[in-house]
């Protein structure tokens, strides 16, 4: 699990940064492609895509995330310090 440390404390709990993972909904399919993510992390590298989606789930005591493509299998967790 990678950890995230609060940005602050609001009235609700903590409020987290952007977390050191980047996730893409659509592959860039421009020549410069550069720019992309790993493939793991986007939804849909094809251009005639399937629609697949992100999905992010929260813990009910808010004390860690989940970032999913159900569709690719892939599954990352993050700790809120």
């Amino acid at each position: 699990m990678a950890a995230i440390a609060p940005l602050a404390t609001g009235a609700d709990g903590p409020l987290l940064r952007s977390a050191a993972l980047c996730v893409a909904s659509h592959r860039n399919l421009r020549l410069n492609s550069q720019n992309n993510t790993a493939d793991e992390y986007i939804a849909n590298l094809e251009e005639k895509c399937q629609a697949n989606f992100i999905k992010l789930s929260v813990d009910p005591a808010a004390r860690e995330y989940t970032v999913s493509i159900p569709a690719r299998g892939h599954e990352r967790t993050f700790a809120v310090n």
